[in-house]
């Protein structure tokens, strides 16, 4: 396996994914726990019954935390809320079974899916946490690591391009975005995959993003519903 000991950063700890794998309540052991409770607390028992297929403005706004809509593949969302917060790093979890870690726009880690991402370490600078805007023709090497069967350390190279100006319309907001694809390629398991982000024109915030967390499930779709205040 490809790694390098002075470029691995830490990941998620297991000890995070086994709270997620249990329930979202066992995460406050794992995070800022006032920040958590604050958070848990906000999840109204309306998402207990059906669940929309996109959530509303007056649903978001019952929530004083941070929060993002998840969808893998085209099933419902879930709607996750903000329970850690340390720099570029943000831990994202539900009422259920899932979180997710991120840096910057970058999906780093996932506890609860049917096939996780156990973690990402950062060979060469990595646009998608902190310079999409300007990422056109950038390049990037990530070690993935997937604990559950492909094994550790599988170097993931990829190339950047601005495709164009999109509009999104988000909780009745529409925002005007620069579309950058990020293309994708992991020899040692023959994976290749795009992930897309879709970034505010103006502040650089990523509104949406489709990424890849694991070969064997579908891209995950994170929307920002109300950005986190670093």
């Amino acid at each position: 396996m490809h790694s390098s000991p002075t470029t691995r950063r830490p990941h998620l700890p297991r000890r995070a994914f086994a709270c997620g794998l249990v329930s979202l309540a066992a995460l406050s052991a794992c995070a800022n726990p006032r920040l958590f409770a604050r958070n848990i607390r906000a999840l109204s028992p309306n998402f207990t019954g059906s669940v929309p297929r996109s959530f509303t403005r007056d649903q978001v706004a019952q929530f004083s935390a941070a929060s993002v809509e998840l969808h893998v593949g085209h099933g419902l969302p879930q709607l996750l809320l903000l329970t850690q917060l340390n720099g570029l790093d943000h831990l994202w979890g539900t009422r259920g079974q899932t979180i997710l870690q991120t840096r910057g726009a970058r999906l780093i880690a996932t506890g609860g899916l049917a096939a996780d991402l156990s973690g990402t370490q950062l060979v060469s600078g990595d646009p998608a946490e902190s310079s999409l805007l300007v990422a056109n023709g950038a390049a990037c090497v990530r070690l993935l690591d997937f604990a559950d069967s492909y094994g550790i350390g599988l170097r993931a190279e990829s190339v950047f391009q601005v495709e164009g100006i999109e509009t999104l319309e988000i909780l009745g907001a529409r925002l005007e975005t620069k579309r950058v694809v990020e293309r994708v390629h992991v020899a040692d398991i023959k994976w290749r995959h795009t992930n897309k982000f879709w970034i505010d024109s103006k502040t650089g915030l990523v509104w949406l993003s489709q990424q890849h967390a694991h070969p064997d499930i579908a891209a995950l779709t994170i929307k920002t519903l109300r950005p986190a205040l670093a």
